[in-house]
């Protein structure tokens, strides 16, 4: 039974390349030399209070594990059972709340960036100002955050897969892994750790937003399709 000699697959990304071709060794290796940028679209206006934050606690419970040891040693004519629960005090108090900086923030979003085609940042234009670039729930989305150690860690997730959270110091989680086989070989390349369904994610939405940060949180809540469908429906009203 005969083949067709071109398979073209379309991702629904509007800021990727949508045709994508698969007849011979040499297209198959054009592709996957496409070039992916980012364009960070969201900067946690309390980034560096949080890394500060955490790299303090780090410290603050090292210090202490170093430290406890020496009220056993020190001959201070208390008891060996006072001491020992003084220095068992001191460590569970700084591990309680170096642990409860972690639980608070490591939701927090540093850094927001979206995943764009080189060739749609590249295009000429004659105005000074960034373009826009569309926002759809295809849209894949490189969130920055810290680590336990203060450290800035990467996850991508696709907007269709982040759900509104309702838990305390998060406004985000993801709902799951929606499958990357049509997206271009080097986005998925890009993709080297996606955020695992269940991770929780704050950003502030009071903040000065970009316009395409208000597009994801309107995705998000549902108002983008809201207005979408206002939009469209007024459109059919005048016409």
């Amino acid at each position: 039974m005969p083949t067709a000699r071109f398979a073209a697959v379309y991702c629904g990304l509007p800021h990727f390349r949508r045709g994508a071709y698969y007849s011979t060794p040499a297209t198959a290796a054009a592709k996957s030399t496409t070039a992916v940028t980012t364009k960070v679209i969201y900067d946690g206006p309390l980034a560096r209070t949080a890394k500060v934050l955490k790299r303090f606690s780090i410290t603050s419970l090292t210090a202490t594990f170093v430290l406890a040891p020496l009220i056993m040693t020190i001959d201070s004519g208390l008891a060996t059972e006072v001491r020992t629960i003084l220095a068992a005090s001191a460590i569970a108090t700084s591990g309680m709340s170096t642990g409860l900086i972690h639980w608070a923030m490591h939701p927090y979003i540093t850094r927001l960036s979206m995943l764009t085609d080189a060739a749609t940042t590249s295009a000429p234009t004659s105005s000074p100002v960034t373009p826009r670039l569309p926002v759809t729930p295809d849209t894949v989305l490189q969130v920055e955050s810290l680590d336990f150690f203060g450290r800035a860690k990467n996850q991508y997730v696709l907007i269709k897969d982040i759900r509104p959270s309702s838990r305390v110091f998060t406004v985000w989680r993801v709902g799951g892994q929606s499958p990357l086989n049509c997206l271009e070989p080097a986005v998925r390349s890009a993709l080297t750790r996606r955020a695992a369904p269940g991770t929780m994610f704050f950003a502030h939405e009071t903040a000065s937003l970009s316009p395409e940060m208000t597009s994801v949180f309107n995705l998000v809540s549902g108002k983008e399709a809201s207005l979408q469908g206002r939009a469209e429906a007024l459109k059919q009203s005048r016409s």
